[in-house]
């Protein structure tokens, strides 16, 4: 399958077609930041006899998500996504952005791994979070019923949302968001916040109405066509906490503070 369409699989993410192209060629040369993964994107290559490249091939053969016994691991597709990362995070410099949501998340995983966090839309049992557009702030908490056949999980049946909607003027905290993507040097510094099992571990979350887990900390934004989110198991002192998720926060009205969601999100 197609890089980008793989990271949406497996990560919830999603980057326009014209970035496979260039998350190849920043992966063939910077080898030294792709360790684990080099080796897979350069067979996606052709060369002619020239040492040039010939061809690029868009679909992978090991970026796939068919044999869950042979998935690429955790370490592997943020490495890719820090690839397509790199390359939007350039892309967007002296443009015009076009955000069109924030959404800040507290997501409860299922069990208390790394590796949970790979299929959103079947290792998590919920979430908490706020949806910011111009114009409004949605407050949404969502418990994913479970699909349980003899005994054994199967994904996911359907959801149960409990969601009040805000009419809020959200333009200053856009504007501010927006001077963060013309910083080109903030993109490495976004993958520090620590995430990492032992910490998942203390995080376990057991909320009222069946909502448990182990929870960590999510900040996406919808560019176009493309979705992008960060992640944390701490709200502590990082990047994230700094240029994010504190405009966000300071951004809400006292009343929108009081929201069960927004209490979850200031409170973990």
């Amino acid at each position: 399958m197609e890089l980008n369409e793989y990271l949406d699989f497996i990560l919830g993410v999603y980057f326009e077609s014209k970035y496979v192209t260039m998350a190849i060629l920043e992966i063939l040369n910077n080898k030294k930041k792709y360790p684990s993964i080099y080796l897979y994107i350069e067979d996606m290559v052709e060369y002619d006899d020239n040492g040039q490249i010939a061809e690029i091939r868009l679909k992978s053969t090991y970026f796939i998500c068919e044999d869950p016994e042979f998935l690429p691991t955790l370490g592997e597709a943020m490495e890719l996504y820090k690839a397509f990362m790199r390359v939007f995070w350039k892309d967007l410099q002296n443009k015009k952005h076009q955000l069109t949501n924030i959404i800040y998340a507290f997501n409860i995983l299922r069990q208390p791994t790394l590796e949970s966090a790979l299929y959103p839309y079947v290792n998590y049992s919920g979430c908490y979070y706020i949806n910011l557009t111009k114009n409004e702030t949605e407050f949404t908490k969502t418990i994913y019923v479970p699909e349980i056949i003899d005994g054994e999980y199967w994904g996911r049946k359907g959801e149960k949302n409990n969601t009040e909607i805000c009419s809020s003027d959200n333009s200053e905290v856009f504007k501010k968001i927006e001077e963060v993507f013309n910083m080109p040097e903030i993109i490495e510094d976004l993958f520090i916040p620590r995430f990492c099992d032992e910490e998942l571990k203390t995080r376990k979350w057991d909320h009222r109405n069946g909502l448990t887990g182990y929870g960590f900390i999510s900040i996406e934004f919808l560019m176009g066509n493309n979705v992008i989110k960060f992640f944390a198991t701490e709200r502590g002192y990082d990047p994230l906490s700094a240029i994010f998720r504190l405009p966000i926060i300071d951004s809400l009205s006292e009343e929108e503070k009081e929201i069960e969601v927004t209490e979850v999100l200031i409170n973990l």
